[in-house]
C-alpha cells in the first residue's frame, strides 16, 4: 500500500514483521479464543485449515514506517482468527508521542514469539491528550525493536528542536520590533524637538527650576 505523504515528509526508517513469531503469536492468540469462548472449540479444525493462510496475509499486509514527521501503521487482521477481516490504519504525530514502552514476558518466553528468554516482542506508544492507560498503538513480533524506538526517539527530537527554534523565532521578533518612520513623521518630529529647544531659555528665566515638555502640553 503507497504511503500518503505531506509535503516535506521522507522515510527514514520501516520495520519489518518477522513472519514466524507473528504466526506463533497469532496461533496462539487465536486458539485461545476459540477455547476460551467453547463454542469456538469446534472451529479449531478449520483454523488449523485455513489459518496459514491468514497469518501470511496478515504478515503481508503490515506497514510501519518512520518519517521525519509521523509513524504511518497499517494491518490486516482477521478478528477471528480465519474470518471477520478489517484493517487498522493510524498516523501518529512525532510530536505527540510521549512514551514508547518494549515488553518482554513469560509468553513470548514460552510459547515461541521471541528467539531467546527476554527478548523483545511488544511495542507500545503512548500519546498525549490520549486520557486512557490504554496504549494509542501496540506493535508486535517486529525484527529490531530497540532500533525503531532509538529511531523514533531521534526523529522526535528533531521535531522538538525545529518547533522550539520557530518559537524563539517568533518571541525575538516581538522584542525587538523594528521602527520605520516616513519623511512626515521625520520632519513632525526635527519640529518638535526644535521647539523643545527653543523653549529652554525661557523657561530656565521664568521657572528656574523645571522645563516644560512641550509633548507632554
Amino acid at each position: 500500500m503507497p504511503l500518503d505523504l505531506a509535503p516535506g515528509e521522507t522515510v527514514l526508517f520501516t520495520a519489518k514483521l518477522k513472519y514466524n513469531r507473528w504466526e506463533r503469536f497469532r496461533c496462539v492468540n487465536c486458539s485461545l479464543l476459540c477455547v476460551r469462548s467453547y463454542l469456538g472449540i469446534p472451529f479449531l479444525p478449520f483454523y488449523a485449515l485455513f489459518g496459514g493462510s491468514c497469518r501470511r496475509s496478515e504478515a503481508e499486509s503490515f506497514e510501519l514506517v518512520l518519517t521525519n514527521q509521523n509513524i504511518h501503521f497499517s494491518q490486516k487482521i482477521y478478528s477471528m482468527g480465519i474470518c471477520c477481516q478489517n484493517t487498522e490504519s493510524k498516523i501518529i504525530p512525532l510530536d505527540k508521542i510521549q512514551d514508547i514502552v518494549l515488553v518482554s514476558n513469560c509468553c513470548g518466553d514460552t510459547c515461541g514469539y521471541v528467539d531467546k528468554a527476554g527478548d523483545i516482542y511488544q511495542l507500545h506508544f503512548q500519546t498525549a491528550g490520549q486520557g486512557t492507560p490504554i496504549p494509542e498503538l501496540s506493535i508486535f513480533c517486529i525484527e529490531n525493536p530497540r532500533e525503531f524506538k532509538r529511531a523514533v526517539l531521534d526523529a522526535k527530537q528533531k521535531v522538538t528542536m525545529q518547533v522550539s527554534n520557530v518559537g524563539h523565532g517568533k518571541h525575538d521578533s516581538v522584542e525587538n520590533p523594528t521602527v520605520v518612520m516616513n519623511q512626515e513623521q521625520q520632519a513632525r518630529l526635527l519640529r518638535v524637538l526644535e521647539q523643545f529647544e527653543s523653549q529652554m531659555p525661557k523657561n530656565v528665566e521664568k521657572n528656574g527650576d523645571e522645563l516644560k515638555n512641550p509633548l507632554l502640553v
